[in-house]
């Protein structure tokens, strides 16, 4: 380690609390007659202030009594000059905290003092109500399932979508669990690749989100050498990093431009990354390795569909068989049987395609195991899953956005990607976040209805000897149950507009989007003679991509493959991915390459598997992150 953590000093709270490298000067919303009346998209909360805290806002409220912050939308961006100015000592915050009593705990807001974006860093901070005083200070006797305000796991959750800024989330039903385990909960906000400044500058592009969650840093009771770190889509792709790049100094100038504490460590001691968008350097190429056999799409969060052109259909080729060439150089070793892993020339053969083949039956014996015991709740049968036989509930079609039979349609990845920030963290089938009782199916409104669907018969694909599934092909399993969903170039899109979510992430301060794949480049070229018109209509924006060396550092930071094995990266000593095999946001492999990666180069305890019947989101079983959190902790 580089830097030092520190979590305790005295009896003051002192914590390095996420992954961070801490935020110099920070900021708190001070406790009111109500403890928020901020929204994040979340349902308010009835809260209740500690009556032994109270009287600390007073010098801070309104006219009306309440404090200033009470109504601001956490899309709404403060003055700065409002927010409360303080430091890392913990008696400017004892008299700050909020007591909830619905879920037991206190609570924190923090800002950064000079942020780019004030609501954008900041972070949401939970403690169990036993490990502190109604003064601030730590209770050091109290304790919830066997943790003390010394020895719990910080929970440090961020919630970000489709590369786009995301608000700390408040405590709730949705994750109240985290409190009732124990652990610390910490929901950071971060900028995202629509983020400006007043001025209109971009202040979120690549790598800022990532930087925002490796410096948001506070002071609270916890382990700080037990922090966990969890994501969904783009945010398990931060969590992934978070996991793979602690103390990494390439961050370091990021991290000094927005004030960052540079002695102290910012890498975590676990991760957890749900499904994700990761290595967009090669997310096209696998996209089309995967689907290479399939060319009609169709984009249900959309509502557009169609069949790929001739031109993309040609790209799709081209990029699959690099994804070939791109496999076999990684060197990649199954880490239970020692077996080098590649692929053949088809990409339909080879060690690789078996192992990937082998994880998704995997995950249907585990599914099918469990309907055969009786251990998951569903209303059918063994059989009757198999052969369809049962009706399930599932969303429909976008609105106004497209459908069946509009084909040939341009994809929506802004569509695409406002509604993977809205659904990837909480479908309502989606088991990997806490659940508890009083948990809420209900989701964010998506402008998609939910309707009544027949289940599907698997058995043209999928068969079961009553110990092992078994799919027929890996074709085969994606045309029957998990269909291409994106069109040719999902990632880098052909038509690059302020619609297309990858490219926008990688644009710059002046520019909103940027292409970014460096292999089109030479597609694009060998494609000249059969498509000229494309060639001319796409060539040069995707050939400005070589020798742009600024956006080759913003590619290189974004992508944990880069510092998996690397002297200079502190990993993360245990990292659970989990995706869904109904998951058609990107390839399978992308997970899969990342879970390699880590298990031949580094020493961290890796748990990778994919979950049968789960689509883009939070792809698990009820209970099994917590037991993955138990196990490691205690």
């Amino acid at each position: 380690m580089k830097r030092k953590k520190r979590f305790y000093q005295g009896s003051l709270l002192f914590a390095a609390a996420v992954a961070a490298v801490g935020v110099s000067g920070c900021s708190s919303q001070k406790a009111g007659t109500v403890a928020s009346g901020v929204e994040t998209g979340e349902e308010n909360q009835q809260n209740t202030t500690d009556p032994d805290m109270q009287g600390a806002a007073d010098e801070k409220a309104g006219a009306d009594g309440k404090p200033f912050y009470a109504g601001m939308a956490m899309s709404q961006t403060p003055d700065v000059s409002q927010l409360l100015q303080g430091s890392l000592d913990l008696k400017d915050f004892q008299d700050k905290w909020v007591y909830y009593d619905e879920y037991g705990c206190y609570g924190l807001e923090y800002y950064c003092e000079n942020p780019a974006d004030p609501v954008k860093e900041c972070m949401n901070i939970y403690v169990p109500a036993a490990y502190m005083n109604a003064g601030g200070t730590i209770n050091e006797k109290g304790t919830v399932n066997g943790y003390t305000a010394a020895t719990a796991p910080i929970i440090y959750q961020n919630g970000v979508g489709g590369y786009a800024e995301a608000d700390a989330s408040k405590i709730s039903d949705r994750n109240s669990n985290y409190i009732k385990q124990g652990y610390i909960f910490v929901s950071p906000a971060s900028r995202g690749k629509e983020t400006q400044s007043a001025d209109g500058t971009y202040i979120g592009k690549s790598p800022a989100g990532l930087v925002d969650l490796k410096a948001n840093d506070a002071e609270m009771a916890g382990d700080a050498n037990k922090i966990i770190s969890i994501g969904t889509s783009a945010g398990g792709a931060m969590s992934a990093l978070l996991g793979s790049t602690g103390n990494v100094s390439d961050y370091d100038t990021y991290l000094k431009e927005i004030g960052a504490v540079m002695d102290q460590t910012d890498d975590v001691y676990a991760a957890q990354a749900y499904c994700p968008i990761t290595d967009l350097d090669h997310a096209d190429q696998a996209y089309e390795w995967m689907y290479q056999n399939l060319q009609t799409y169709n984009n249900s969060r959309s509502g557009e569909n169609g069949e790929s052109t001739d031109f993309e259909k040609a790209v799709s080729a081209q990029m699959s068989s690099g994804y070939v060439d791109y496999i076999n150089s990684l060197k990649l070793v199954d880490p239970e049987s020692g077996e080098a892993l590649n692929l053949g020339e088809d990409g339909r053969s080879g060690s690789f395609y078996n192992y990937m083949v082998a994880k998704v039956e995997d995950a249907a014996t585990v599914y099918l195991e469990k309907i055969s015991e009786g251990s998951l709740n569903v209303p059918y049968t063994l059989e009757d899953y198999l052969k369809g036989n049962y009706t399930k509930q599932g969303r429909g079609g976008k609105p106004g956005a497209g459908q069946p039979g509009d084909a040939g349609k341009t994809r929506d990845a802004g569509q695409m990607a406002d509604a993977e920030k809205a659904e990837a963290t909480g479908q309502p089938e989606n088991a990997g976040r806490i659940k508890s009782e009083t948990d809420s199916t209900e989701t964010r409104d998506t402008g998609r209805a939910v309707v009544t669907e027949k289940g599907s018969d698997l058995s043209s694909f999928l068969s079961w000897d009553g110990k092992q599934a078994k799919i027929t092909s890996l074709d085969d399993y994606l045309a029957d149950y998990n269909p291409r969903m994106k069109t040719v170039m999902a990632f880098d899109n052909l038509e690059m507009s302020e619609n297309s979510g990858e490219n926008l992430e990688f644009g710059d301060e002046t520019h909103q989007y940027f292409h970014f794949d460096s292999y089109m480049p030479d597609v694009l070229e060998s494609l000249k003679e059969e498509f000229p018109d494309e060639y001319a209509k796409y060539a040069e924006g995707y050939d400005a991509v070589i020798g742009d060396k600024a956006l080759a550092e913003r590619k290189q930071l974004l992508n944990p493959l880069n510092y998996i094995g690397s002297e200079d990266a502190d990993t993360a000593e245990h990292i659970r991915i989990r995706v869904g095999t109904q998951d058609a946001d990107t390839a399978l492999s992308i997970s899969a390459v990342l879970a390699l990666s880590l298990e031949n180069k580094t020493g961290a305890d890796v748990d990778y598997a994919l979950v049968w019947d789960q689509p883009h989101g939070d792809a698990d079983y009820d209970g099994e992150l917590v037991q993955w959190i138990e196990k490691i902790c205690k």
